[in-house]
């Protein structure tokens, strides 16, 4: 789910709120395939630091770009 400012990851199995993040401090989300799973890798800035979390959330590259197309104007860098 997406917000104005913030991003929130819930678990695809048991539906729960796992982690949110600032939209300010996303550096990039990554798309890619796990096996049979997508994968959004996170990488953000977290009290000066540089952090970067994987989801497996079963996203497949359709629900990818719809993400990508909502966090039009955001200033976060995507992948393809």
């Amino acid at each position: 789910m997406i917000t104005d400012n913030y991003i929130f990851i819930y678990s695809p199995f048991i539906s729960t709120w796992r982690k949110s993040y600032l939209i300010e401090n996303i550096i990039s989300i990554q798309y890619f395939k796990k096996k049979t799973l997508g994968v959004l890798k996170f990488t953000n800035m977290n009290s000066g630091q540089v952090e970067s979390k994987l989801f497996r959330l079963g996203m497949d590259r359709s629900e990818y770009n719809r993400l990508k197309e909502s966090m039009n104007n955001k200033d976060v860098l995507m992948t393809r």
